[in-house]
């Protein structure tokens, strides 16, 4: 299961406390999903800021809970139910939050040779659709200019396809890894920017990537 990363103390000249989660671990497609662990940052003069971790893809039975799947940014949808899971915003009855964090999973295809997993949803945009036998592509991440540096994160993992029929392999968005290509294993996401796993082929042997932890952004006048 994902834990959170050890907290750190950021001091200048207060005390912050900054916790960086976790990505949910990937498994063998007939396991459980993991969620991803939250991020936050608190200190003496601001209040608690927390960063939703993304929620778990649907899978083979007994993962496909569709209550698992919410999260900052929601699952992409597979296995026995069709749906790709809802992200935080306003008004979202399982995952209120004051502001928008992400954007809800792809939805799963039905086909004549099984189901194909849906993109992740992503801090920027929502989870591409499974199509005839490909998996969804994981959805946009957001682009932010820190200092004059561009950081890339959040962006959802590529869905599973159908084992031997992926000629690519989905794409994931910002930070998200890659679907598998027909063959193989889900790609990870990227670490310290809460990218998405890439989801695996409908064999039941093949591991879906893990998520990649998340990230911390502090900014002050020099």
């Amino acid at each position: 299961m994902a834990t959170n990363n050890p907290t750190l103390a950021f001091t200048s000249p207060v005390t912050y406390t900054i916790t960086v989660g976790a990505g949910g671990a990937g498994n063998l497609l007939t396991g459980a999903s993991n969620q991803g662990a939250a991020s936050s940052v608190n200190g003496p003069d601001v209040t608690v800021i927390t960063a939703m971790g993304g929620g778990a893809g649907g899978g083979a039975p007994p993962s496909y809970s569709p209550t698992n799947w919410d999260g900052g940014s929601g699952g992409g949808g597979g296995g026995d139910d069709p749906g790709g899971g809802s992200g935080s915003y306003p008004g979202s009855p399982r995952n209120a939050q004051p502001y928008r964090q992400g954007y809800s999973g792809g939805n799963r295809a039905d086909g004549p040779f099984g189901y194909t997993g849906g993109g992740g949803g992503g801090a920027g945009a929502t989870g591409g659709n499974g199509n005839n036998g490909q998996g969804g592509i994981g959805a946009d991440g957001v682009s932010l200019s820190i200092t004059g540096t561009a950081v890339k994160y959040a962006g959802g993992g590529g869905g599973g396809p159908i084992t031997g029929y992926s000629p690519t392999a989905p794409p994931g968005g910002f930070g998200g890894g890659t679907g598998a290509d027909g063959a193989g294993a889900g790609a990870p996401g990227v670490t310290n920017t809460g990218g998405g796993g890439g989801g695996a082929t409908t064999n039941d042997a093949s591991i879906n990537g893990s998520g990649g932890s998340g990230i911390v952004l502090i900014a002050y006048p020099s």
